[in-house]
């Protein structure tokens, strides 16, 4: 019975070895498993790794903004800031998108203009109707009726003073010694824009909301109304190598010491549906209303000037009578010009030399659909020494082409009709009909020497 129970012991202890033995292996059996163990390379990103973007979903650091939009004036002026300080940043050209009324006057902040050399568009994002037979016809009964729908720039009457540098622009005050080399051939274009450029600079860095010099610019969609700062002298700029505008409506602008309202010179100007009304600019010098010196192409396309003034200060800049030379268009165009479906109403140009679209151009290509109703376009008697000037040179649209101011030819045109209006011509009202022209119930105003002083 003793030795039963001590084998039987012996047996049972064997059986629990081999069952705590087993027990062992089961529990360390998932720990030596390699699909459990975690690879070097399948490691989880860590939290610094994991806040980096994609480089195929985020431009690089490196690569220029493209395009801007902008929603109001304060934040007008944050971009307008950042692209002076920095305009490396942005792209050349560089979008920038308007999308709301930019109110300074009701922000009550000063306009920050764009100081840095400016390329690129500049557009709204509502259609502006601009030149329609229901906004001329409104306006002409109704004026105030213009210029208060559509995304763009509104009461700007100061700007945010700052030093500017020296921004090299073509100059439309220089002698009219290079310029007459031009006309003879006797100079290129490239050498003339050359030989008359020079160093501008204002206190606020800017003539215009966009600078003293532009490269290539669009605006289209926009409207401009109730620009009137002191310390600008244009809407644009001083300088456009090439300006494009379509679209835009222009109501309520007023410059004091200007040389025309969108910008002093350009390479080449084009501008399709254009409406401007009740504007204002005294001229110091030789001036345009929209542009003074366009140095090749020019083309004007449904544009209306309207209820608007323009007059030169006598002898303001002591350029005396070559430099009075005034138009409500352009008052030089070197290459071709292109005037279609054109309407003024209301106006008054006052001058040394007063006409409606070009003084001096270099080819009439196209003249068709031009109405001028209730205008004058006159000039004075006299400078203020009191010495005659010599004989009118324009005709009632036109000075006279480039190199011929003694011939007087007036370009025919289609569809040319001047109503009760007022002018400065050297020919009778009748060589014009005999070209076509439809004159009912206008004036050409004879001049009349000035009485000589007697000191």
């Amino acid at each position: 019975m003793g030795k039963m129970s001590t084998r039987a012991l012996a047996l049972i202890l064997c059986v629990l070895l081999t069952i705590l033995s087993g027990c062992t292996d089961v529990t360390e059996a998932p720990s030596e498993a390699p699909t459990l163990e975690a690879s070097p390379s399948a490691a989880p990103p860590t939290p610094s790794e994991q806040s980096l973007p994609s480089p195929s979903l985020s431009p690089s650091p490196s690569e220029p903004i493209a395009e801007v939009t902008i929603k109001n004036a304060r934040k007008w002026n944050e971009f307008a800031r950042s692209y002076n300080e920095g305009m490396e940043a942005y792209a050349n050209p560089l979008t920038v998108i308007i999308d709301g009324q930019l109110d300074f006057g009701f922000a009550r902040v000063d306009f920050v203009p764009l100081r840095r050399p400016f390329s690129g568009t500049i557009r709204g994002t509502t259609e502006v109707k601009g030149v329609t037979e229901q906004s001329v016809w409104s306006e002409s009964l109704f004026p105030g009726s213009v210029g208060f729908h559509g995304n763009g720039f509104f009461n700007i009457t100061s700007i945010e003073d700052a030093p500017g540098d020296l921004v090299k622009v073509y100059s439309n005050e220089a002698g009219f010694y290079l310029w007459d080399l031009w006309e003879k051939g006797e100079l290129s274009l490239d050498d003339y824009i050359q030989g008359t450029e020079f160093a501008y600079e204002t206190s606020g860095g800017a003539t215009g909301l966009f600078g003293i010099r532009c490269g290539d610019l669009t605006l289209e969609n926009l409207v401009f109304r109730g620009i009137r700062p002191d310390g600008l002298s244009h809407i644009i700029a001083m300088s456009v190598d090439s300006l494009t505008m379509r679209n835009i409506e222009i109501a309520d602008c007023s410059f004091s010491r200007s040389n025309a309202l969108l910008a002093g010179n350009a390479g080449r100007a084009q501008m399709e549906n254009l409406l401007v009304t009740r504007c204002n600019i005294t001229l110091m010098t030789s001036g345009g209303g929209l542009i003074v010196w366009v140095y090749e192409n020019a083309a004007f396309s449904r544009v209306a000037v309207m209820l608007s003034d323009i007059v030169l200060i006598p002898d303001g800049g002591g350029s005396g009578y070559a430099m009075g030379k005034t138009a409500l268009f352009a008052s030089y165009i070197g290459g071709e010009a292109s005037f279609r479906q054109i309407e003024v109403y209301g106006c008054s140009m006052y001058s040394l030399n007063s006409v409606v679209l070009c003084q001096r151009y270099g080819n009439v290509t196209e003249l068709s659909d031009i109405t001028v109703r209730s205008s004058s376009f006159l000039r004075f008697p006299a400078n203020e020494g009191g010495v005659v000037l010599a004989p009118i040179e324009n005709d009632l649209l036109f000075g006279s082409m480039m190199g011929t101011y003694d011939e007087w030819a007036p370009p025919a045109g289609q569809n040319i009709l001047l109503r009760d209006s007022m002018f400065n011509a050297r020919g009778s009202l009748d060589d014009y009909r005999a070209i076509g022209y439809v004159i009912e119930n206008c004036v050409s105003v004879t001049f009349v020497a000035e009485r000589p002083r007697w000191d």
